[in-house]
């Protein structure tokens, strides 16, 4: 059989949203979000606002050449979450050959304030439904958790261990 045809480089992408107000829940502080967002638009990372992102996540399809988007203030757009018409368009980038890199814990775990963007609770439901990943009951977990690439892991590039927060199944 002959070898599955390359879809070309991959096009790299990076998001940032920005804090809606003052009391905004935030993965980072002091600035580390905007350091990230520099440093990947420095490496050559397409920047894209909400608008644009949720077009090319709508784009990708299997003969599309890959793309992965890195989340640089580990927020996500509420465009590419929302699942209330079937499966959310992250999940469809995602079948689709696409990649996408968070800086923090799964952001859609953090329900806020549509208004402010405070903090209200923390749920894992939401991701454990988009994402497939199964996380354990937060009464039964805490601290930081070394981890290793798996073989998919490690096919998809990841080459060393990390220390990883929160666990996950």
């Amino acid at each position: 059989a002959a070898p599955p045809r390359s879809r070309g480089p991959a096009r790299r992408v990076v998001y940032f949203e920005g804090r809606k107000s003052a009391q905004a829940f935030g993965w980072f502080a002091n600035g580390v979000d905007a350091a990230a967002l520099a440093h990947f638009t420095g490496a050559g990372y397409e920047p894209m606002d909400a608008a644009r992102l949720a077009e090319l996540m709508r784009r990708q399809d299997a003969a599309a050449a890959p793309a992965v988007v890195v989340f640089a203030d580990n927020r996500f757009p509420s465009a590419i979450v929302d699942d209330t018409s079937g499966t959310p368009l992250v999940r469809r980038f995602l079948d689709a050959g696409g990649k996408v890199a968070l800086l923090g814990p799964n952001p859609l775990a953090y329900k806020t304030d549509p208004a402010t963007g405070a903090l209200v609770d923390l749920d894992y439901e939401l991701p454990q439904r988009v994402f497939g990943v199964r996380f354990p009951e937060p009464r039964l977990v805490g601290g930081y958790y070394p981890s290793t690439p798996t073989a998919a892991g490690r096919s998809m590039g990841l080459r060393h261990g990390f220390v990883g927060y929160p666990s996950i199944d």
